[in-house]
């Protein structure tokens, strides 16, 4: 498969400027490959596609992946190492537990070489947006343990040669302090979730240009968070640069990032197969749909026709700037509400989401929801049933998180319902949120 990942990497320069038959060609050749692979290798697909009488070589191409059913999330919670390619030890893979967003946690297995795959494809969507080799780089995103098996030798030689030199900056700390330590960075580029960066921007605007004369980056790239046209507006405000937009996930990295020419969504598909469904059929550009996705570059662990919750609005098949990729020109995907304490404090939600990986693993699926300022509300449908003692340790754990003055009311059920719009709010302030606000519309 070496060849396919060189393939691949050819890929990452060559599409952007190729005729829209040559990426065709590329997409069906690495589908065909990757179905072939996930039969032979992987044991859940192969249960899968014996059980609907599909065999890998009637998909020819992404319109055949029609014939397959959706795989969920719990699909492959419940499959475990059945997901994973049968002659590969899962503990020498690099291993990815999703943040939560979703509600259903699920630990996700690359190789070493998928992982810097797959980081490309996001190098390459910052690159169109205006990103340098030589540039600084900031990220705020959520910070994980380094994973042993995920060796960063290559960043290292790079930082040291003064390319693609990138500070991460740890999405859960105060806002103000992540202010102080991009303006000591000065970035030229700023990346971050959508709802840190929002918070980030108000930190930036009550602090006034002359306390907090800094930093100016070219433009600012915002990822995981839903963006509101609010949200867009204080962030170009506090950074003085144009606001992009990169819609993304744990499972496939880049799905699709802003054309800075007409603001749509080109979608990776190079990377990864988009389908657009409603009812189960294609979506016509403008249609919101449900959004289905098979990423073409991993085979540690396939994902084949494969849903996150997302709804998306279909675009056209080509953008009008000339690019060959087709598009998106919305997302409705992740709303994280900050939750604003009785005791002062402003938390994330994701920091209660760290103390659930830990402490219960027994969790399928959950919801946090901040009723009031001294009430959180977490909801959990168990994989398992835990024993008191489990609830007890996790409820302990949250509440000493959440303080004396902050009640937590933990309720056990079979299902989390979702809302009328068919996706399930994952972390939810009934106090104040940037989504409940009169501006909903998402971008």
């Amino acid at each position: 498969m070496m060849l396919d990942r060189l393939d691949a990497l050819a890929a990452l320069r060559r599409h952007p400027r190729a005729r829209r038959e040559v990426l065709d060609a590329f997409r069906a050749r690495q589908l065909r490959r990757l179905v072939r692979h996930a039969y032979a290798r992987v044991p859940y697909y192969r249960a899968l596609f014996d059980r609907h009488g599909i065999h890998p070589d009637a998909l020819r191409s992404p319109a055949d992946l029609a014939t397959l059913p959706i795989t969920r999330k719990r699909d492959l919670q419940r499959a475990a190492t059945q997901a994973i390619t049968s002659d590969v030890d899962p503990a020498r893979l690099i291993g990815r537990r999703t943040s939560g967003s979703s509600g259903e946690p699920l630990t996700i297995r690359r190789t070493w070489l998928e992982e810097r795959l797959l980081g490309a494809f996001r190098w390459r969507a910052l690159h169109a947006m205006g990103l340098t080799a030589t540039d600084r780089h900031a990220d705020v995103e959520e910070l994980q343990p380094e994973d042993p098996h995920d060796g960063q030798g290559l960043h290292r030689v790079l930082q040291a040669l003064h390319l693609y030199r990138q500070l991460r900056v740890h999405a859960l700390a105060p806002p103000a302090t992540i202010l102080r330590t991009l303006a000591d960075y000065r970035p030229d580029v700023l990346t971050g979730y959508a709802g840190v960066m929002a918070r980030v921007a108000e930190a930036r605007a009550a602090a006034g240009a002359t306390d907090a004369p800094g930093p100016r980056p070219r433009f600012v790239a915002v990822h995981s968070d839903t963006l509101t046209p609010h949200m867009r507006a204080a962030i170009a405000r506090a950074f003085a640069a144009p606001v992009y937009r990169i819609y993304d996930s744990n499972e496939f990295n880049v799905i699709a990032s802003e054309c800075v020419a007409t603001g749509t969504l080109h979608t990776c598909d190079d990377s990864v197969v988009v389908e657009v469904l409603v009812d189960g059929r294609p979506a016509a550009p403008g249609e919101r749909g449900e959004v289905v996705m098979t990423g073409l570059h991993s085979l540690a662990m396939p994902f084949i026709r494969y849903g996150i919750g997302d709804f998306v609005i279909q675009g056209e098949a080509r953008c009008d700037c000339g690019a060959p990729f087709a598009t998106l020109r919305g997302v409705e995907g992740r709303m994280f509400d900050y939750f604003p304490l009785a005791d002062g404090r402003t938390v994330h939600p994701y920091e209660i989401i760290g103390i659930l990986g830990k402490t219960a693993p027994w969790i399928r699926e959950f919801q946090l929801v901040q009723e009031r300022r001294d009430l959180v509300l977490v909801r959990i449908a168990p994989a398992t049933p835990p024993t008191s003692a489990e609830v007890a340790d996790l409820e302990r754990a949250v509440a000493e998180f959440l303080g004396p003055a902050v009640a937590l009311r933990l309720e056990l059920v079979d299902e989390i319902a979702l809302e009328p719009n068919a996706k399930l709010r994952v972390c939810r302030s009934r106090v104040t949120s940037a989504y409940d606000a009169p501006d909903t519309t998402r971008l």
